[in-house]
Formats: structure tokens, sequence, C-alpha cells
């Protein structure tokens, strides 16, 4: 009888070990392994700060570049958003020498205004951005909607001091979420909500109002840069009021929690027909997913 206990015991233990093994694997699998009844509805990517110092040098947002082009002929990566800070300082070399980089990509490319931006003009930053890479159509605004069958992309550039929202610029971002609510929003800022990443301390977002845009249910995430977080030692994916905050990691250099470990990466995400989105984290010198940093989420 007491054998016929212990055998039952280790059955059972067996079963959980290999229930939370499973699960495990699940969360990690990337995209590709992800939902096997399921079909991918679109895939884009999003790239985050570079603004290198001391020199005007790009070797981490040229590997993304080459690494996007490379995915985008076997992944169907439809198109590529940056969320701000591509040129430190905003002066005329780094725009130069960036836009030589950025040329070189061939997917469309949806990019928005940091603070390094704001050391310069609007007018300066839309000039170089017409060129940056290969986007059917014209950037004339610092904040716009990209429209797409499957979800809507509400790119905002900050109002006020390069990470800030104005109560307008909050009430702009609350219109577009607003319109066709039943269409999945996609919310791409520079700075994130103050309070969500701790470790950004009070850089970010910090517009009262700002937290109330999580109310609409059509808003699945939000992107944000800015922190320049190692996601090795820092948790670069956060869900708050059902809505998940996404830091996307530098390109050329990393400050949090300190500067001694720096690795180019992006994300790539994949929508499915089931509802189901799958964050992948790339390394861009390798082109490879880090299993790791893979997450799901519903839209």
């Amino acid at each position: 009888m007491l054998n016929h206990s212990n055998n039952r015991w280790a059955s059972a233990a067996v079963a959980c070990i290999t229930t939370l093994v499973m699960v495990s694997m699940l969360a990690t699998m990337p995209a590709s392994a992800q939902s096997a009844a399921a079909e991918p509805v679109l895939t884009f990517a999003v790239i985050g700060d570079a603004e290198p110092k001391p020199k005007a040098e790009f070797p981490g947002l040229s590997a993304a570049v080459d690494a996007l082009n490379a995915m985008a002929r076997t992944r169907n990566i439809e198109m590529v958003f940056g969320v701000g800070d591509l040129p430190h300082k905003a002066t005329d070399i780094q725009y130069e020498n960036l836009t030589s980089v950025l040329k070189a990509l061939e997917l469309p490319f949806y990019p928005i205004m940091g603070n390094e931006e704001f050391n310069d003009t609007q007018e300066k930053f839309l000039k170089y951005a017409q060129s940056w890479g290969n986007r059917p159509e014209p950037i004339d605004a610092i904040r716009y909607v990209v429209e797409h069958p499957v979800a809507t992309f509400i790119l905002a550039s900050p109002d006020l001091d390069g990470r800030e929202f104005t109560d307008e610029g909050v009430v702009w971002i609350k219109e577009q979420l607003a319109h066709q609510p039943e269409q999945s929003k996609f919310l791409f800022v520079h700075g994130a909500q103050v309070g969500i990443f701790p470790e950004g301390g009070s850089k970010g977002t910090n517009n009262p109002n700002f937290p109330a845009l999580s109310d609409h249910e059509s808003l699945a995430v939000i992107f944000s840069g800015d922190l320049h977080m190692d996601i090795h030692r820092v948790d670069g994916i956060v869900e708050h009021q059902d809505v998940e905050h996404v830091h996307v990691p530098a390109l050329e250099r990393t400050k949090l929690p300190d500067e001694s470990f720096h690795r180019p990466y992006f994300r790539v995400i994949t929508l499915y027909d089931d509802r189901l989105g799958v964050i992948e984290t790339i390394d861009a010198k390798t082109g490879q997913t880090l299993p790791r940093f893979t997450y799901q989420f519903t839209y």
C-alpha cells in the first residue's frame, strides 16, 4: 500500500514537472514555432535608440539593418518602427551618417522624435527622415498614424521636452485610440510612462492623463525606448492595466543599470489570426532570436 502511494506521488510529480517544462518551452519558443493551428497575419520590427558618442558611427544600427533586410526575405517582415533618439544631439554629422545607414534599409521605416532630435528642429528631423528606409509615402508630421488591415499603429513624438506629453499630445493619442475601436492599436512613444520601468526613475512621460490611455480596450502594446536598459538585468516587458509595455533596447549604447555590457538587440513582433502576438528579441549581430526574451500577449 505504501509503495502504491509512493508510485502515485512519483507519477504526479513527474507529470507536474513535465507540464512545467512544456509551459516553459512554449513561453520561449520563437514565433515560427508558436500557435501551430494559427496563421501569422502581420510581422513588424521595432528598433531602439542609437545616439552614438563620441563618434558618429553606427555599427549596431548597421548590423540591425543588415539583419532586417535578411529576415525580410524569409519572415515577411512588412515594416519597421523607431522610438526616437537616433542622432546624438541632432548634429549634422550624426544625421548624415545615420542617413547613410538607414538608406540601406529595404523595408518601410516609420520613426518618431526623441529628446536627442529635439536638440534641433522638427523640420530637420522630417527632412532627413524622408530618405530612411523604403517607405512608399513621406512623413509630414511628428505625430501620425499607419493604418494596416490587421492593426493601427500610432506614432507619437513627445511634444514638450523630448520625453513628455502636453495635454494636447495625450488628447491626440486618445482620439486615435477611439477611432475604429474594433481595431487593435499599437502605440510608439519615446519615453515610457514614469514608474513602469522603476530603473528609469523620473525619466519618461509623467502627464497625469497618460495612464488613462490604457482604459481603451483596443490598446494592446506601448513601445518605448530612451532608457537604454540591459534586458539581461532589467525586466524590459511589463504588463500594466492589461497593456504590454515593451522597452526596445538601444543599438549603440546601454546605460541601465550600468554601461558594463552592451549588445545591439531589436524586437520583432508577429501577430496571428487567433489574436495571439509574439514578441521576439533579435541579436542584431547574428540575426538570431534570443529564446529567453520571447514573450506572448493577446491583442
